[in-house]
């Protein structure tokens, strides 16, 4: 993947379009925001002092291999990143209120993330970063219908992240019942025989915060 753009394109080609960005329109400016990042460009395209900014945020600004988690930040503390982060937000505050994207009518991506308990790396050899996964897939001996699904690039031994269709995060079947489709998958992957290797990290749905435009 060469740049954000190029990420965002990919995702408006699997019906991604809609961002807080759009949806907000001017409350956009006075509104903070929480989620993860993804860093599409490779370290050596970010300059040094960048880096180190996003490092000495700790406090609401946390960096961890090229996943960013960002908690209440404005639309133009992130926009600094944006030339090489597509920022994801789970929630949206305003004043003191917190509002998750759930409720608001915006494209929402499943994130998926699980850490190591290891420097085990066999569940990165499975999957192609950046390629879109769809229909049946199976690993070992448990298969799933998939809308899509795309690993992505973590550069980390510890982390393993994946963004999705929001059914296949999260997916109510006609019996009534909840299915987990990723999560099913992905720990059938890594527990296999029983070994548990990872714990779960981090789940939630999203929604882009910015409308990228071709060009960042």
């Amino acid at each position: 993947m060469y740049s954000v753009a190029d990420f965002a394109d990919l995702l408006k080609s699997l019906g991604v379009e809609r961002s807080l960005e759009d949806y907000l329109g001017p409350l956009f400016n006075y509104a903070k925001f929480s989620g993860v990042g993804i860093m599409v460009r490779g370290s050596k395209s970010i300059h040094k002092a960048v880096v180190r900014k996003l490092k000495v945020s700790s406090d609401s600004l946390g960096r961890t291999g090229k996943i960013v988690f960002f908690r209440e930040k404005t639309a133009d503390e992130l926009a600094e990143f944006m030339s090489y982060i597509y920022f994801l937000a789970h929630e949206v505050l305003f004043g003191e209120g917190n509002i998750s994207v759930d409720r608001l009518p915006v494209s929402k991506v499943g994130v998926y993330i699980i850490e190591l308990m290891s420097r085990w790396s066999r569940v990165k050899e499975r999957f192609e970063y950046w390629k879109v996964y769809s229909g049946k897939v199976c690993v070992n001996k448990v298969c799933r219908e998939f809308n899509w699904f795309i690993p992505i690039p973590t550069y980390s031994k510890k982390y393993y992240m994946i963004i999705c269709h929001p059914e296949d995060l999260v997916r109510k079947l006609e019996d009534g019942r909840i299915d987990y489709p990723i999560a099913n998958l992905m720990e059938s992957y890594v527990w296999g025989g029983g070994r548990k290797t990872v714990s779960k990290f981090y789940e939630s749905f999203a929604a882009p915060v910015f409308t990228y435009k071709i060009g960042l």
